[in-house]
């Protein structure tokens, strides 16, 4: 798993921005995330494969094994993205993390809170 990096905490620390650089087949460390009702995620990089963002009510990072896929605020699952995506997270959940399929060169996934 690749660990989410803060990459700024605006409004003193009121609106955290994590980041995760993924490449191929590989998922992002959970962060923590059910004290920030509004979430909004932003994947960008070279793609050559699909990303998905997940949630859990799992409450324990190391052990959380039922994530499922998110949507954004139309209901569309936010699965299988192979461009550049702005979306704002649907659901209110305890873990949050980003899965980079086969074929994902280099991407980035940013996560928004408040």
């Amino acid at each position: 798993m690749t660990g989410p990096t803060l990459v700024a905490q605006p409004f003193n620390g009121w609106a955290p921005i994590w980041q995760w650089t993924l490449g191929s087949g590989e998922t992002g460390t959970a962060v923590v995330v059910p004290d920030k009702a509004e979430k909004t995620i932003h994947v960008f990089g070279t793609f050559g494969g699909n990303v998905s963002v997940e949630g859990s009510l799992e409450t324990d990072v190391a052990t959380a094994a039922n994530f499922v896929v998110l949507t954004n605020s139309r209901g569309e699952a936010l699965s299988a993205l192979t461009a550049t995506t702005l979306a704002t997270v649907q659901e209110n959940v305890y873990l949050l993390r980003p899965v980079a399929g086969s074929g994902v060169s280099a991407i980035t996934v940013r996560l928004l809170m408040r």
